[in-house]
């Protein structure tokens, strides 16, 4: 039997409780997280004209090849 296996069945958590620090804590970088990936995929899809920047590796000249 793996050890971890192992611990993971010899684990009582149902002792352990979350202060309300530890609450708040958890809360607030979640919901950060949750925000700032939900603005990241919004302003993606949101701004116009973007695509325009896009480049592909043949676009892109590099100088030092000419010589």
């Amino acid at each position: 039997m793996s050890p971890w296996l192992m611990l993971a069945q010899n684990t009582d958590l149902q002792g352990y409780r979350l202060s309300a620090a530890g609450w708040t804590v958890m809360l607030l970088s979640v919901g950060f997280v949750t925000l700032l990936l939900a603005w990241c995929i919004w302003k993606v899809l949101a701004t116009p004209g973007e695509t325009g920047k896009l480049h592909a590796q043949a676009d892109i000249d590099p100088h030092d090849a000419d010589k």
